[in-house]
């Protein structure tokens, strides 16, 4: 929880290769948190890396957690979709 909260204020900050990484480290930790899954995934989107966001996106998914449907709508939006 403690990295998942350190990632967001990164990311709140615009520093979203620290929040990435801090994101992934939750995700070491607890490969079933849907919320580290999602909040790395608008990370990747902010960097513009949208494969990597869908990764997570689909993750999320995976199990059993819920996406925000605007995430979504930006990275369809993104991929010309």
């Amino acid at each position: 929880m403690a990295y998942n909260n350190r990632g967001s204020a990164y990311a709140q900050q615009g520093d979203y290769i620290q929040a990435i990484s801090d994101f992934s480290k939750a995700i070491g930790i607890n490969s079933n948190d849907p919320v580290a899954y999602h909040n790395r995934a608008v990370a990747y989107y902010c960097l513009k890396e949208y494969d990597k966001a869908w990764g997570d996106v689909n993750m999320v998914k995976e199990i059993g957690g819920t996406v925000n449907p605007e995430v979504i709508r930006v990275l369809e939006e993104a991929a010309g979709e």
